[in-house]
């Protein structure tokens, strides 16, 4: 016989009619959402680090699309020039200044980030706890605008994984693949770069996830973060380390 299967209402409190820009996966297929809004999951981890102020610097990751999926009907805005600076306030009405690690905080008077980055380093670990640091995913045409007039982030909010380690720019760097991207990796993780890299892509991958953590990336990211056998976590279920290739062996940090 026919049976009748109900989906729960995707944005039961109507949300995704505000302004503001939209926190989801693919319009129109994968909008399930939990929390639609970004300044709404913003308000959330900033009310979670106001009661955890002693907490490690987070990453987070912004991946700005603005790309039409045909046939579906959705057409997404272009994320312009003008739409970036408009995310960079968005941020700042909810996330204060003072509690963000910007570009120009770390390039200080030297002529480039990379410079800063290279030559004087990052901050120590411990004097940035409480804070969050902006990082553009795309590698595209809307990194390229977000770079337009500031080619070593003068003034912006948002770091961006730079086309080159030459770049004006580099700071930060997406490296998705710890297999493929290994000796990359230890490249730049040993010449002073942060790194981002995944331990999994949609199911668990041992090969993979030993790798990344081998690397020396600082990031590690896992699509199996709660608890279960597939969970991703490093020795003795921790979320934080020393870094294996800067670091001794016994070195530790307090999440």
């Amino acid at each position: 016989g026919l049976h009748e299967t109900k989906l729960p209402p995707h944005d039961p409190d109507g949300l995704l009619k505000k302004p503001g820009v939209k926190v989801l996966h693919v319009p129109d297929v994968d909008c399930w959402s939990n929390t639609p809004l970004l300044t709404g999951g913003l308000t959330e981890m900033l009310a979670w680090s106001d009661k955890h102020p002693r907490h490690l610097p987070v990453m987070i990751l912004l991946e700005c699309k603005d790309q039409p999926q045909p046939p579906l009907p959705t057409k997404p805005e272009t994320f312009t020039r003008e739409r970036l600076l408009a995310l960079e306030k968005e941020i700042l009405s909810v996330i204060p200044a003072s509690r963000i690690l910007r570009p120009d905080d770390i390039r200080g008077d030297a002529p480039t980030l990379r410079d800063a980055v290279v030559k004087k380093g990052w901050p120590a670990v411990d004097t940035l706890r409480g804070k969050f640091l902006f990082c553009l995913d795309n590698t595209d045409s809307i990194r390229s605008r977000y770079l337009e007039g500031n080619a070593s982030l003068e003034g912006r909010l948002i770091f961006v994984s730079a086309p080159k380690a030459e770049d004006p720019c580099a700071a930060w760097f997406k490296c998705n693949d710890p297999v493929r991207e290994f000796d990359e990796i230890q490249r730049l993780v040993k010449a002073g770069f942060l790194v981002r890299t995944r331990s999994n892509v949609n199911k668990p991958n041992d090969k993979m996830r030993d790798k990344a953590f081998a690397s020396g990336a600082q990031w590690v990211s896992t699509d199996y973060f709660t608890a279960g056998p597939e969970r991703v976590a490093f020795h003795d279920d921790r979320t934080v380390r020393g870094n294996p290739l800067l670091e001794k062996k016994d070195a530790k940090i307090e999440p």
